[in-house]
């Protein structure tokens, strides 16, 4: 199982772009905005929460609530963002 686990488990490098990419959301006021160079809007974002959650980390909703990863509540969160 650890090597499955490690498959699915995103890189820094993709963790980092993840967490600057929702920061630059939240700095925006606008649903579509420019990260990068690209244009980037909620299905992204959706994304970048989902590769934070496959990494374990904790990560803000829209409203506002932070919620930890564990297994149980990132499930949760994936059934619910869809």
């Amino acid at each position: 199982m650890p090597v499955i686990r490690e498959s699915f488990t995103p890189g820094p490098a993709e963790v980092e772009r993840a967490q600057r990419m929702l920061t630059a959301a939240q700095q925006s006021d606008r649903g579509v905005f420019t990260f990068e160079g690209a244009m980037e809007d909620e299905p992204v974002l959706r994304h970048a929460r989902k590769t934070l959650a496959r990494a374990g980390l904790a990560f803000h909703v829209h409203l506002g609530l932070t919620l930890s990863c564990t297994q149980s509540v990132g499930w949760l969160y994936l059934l619910l963002a869809g």
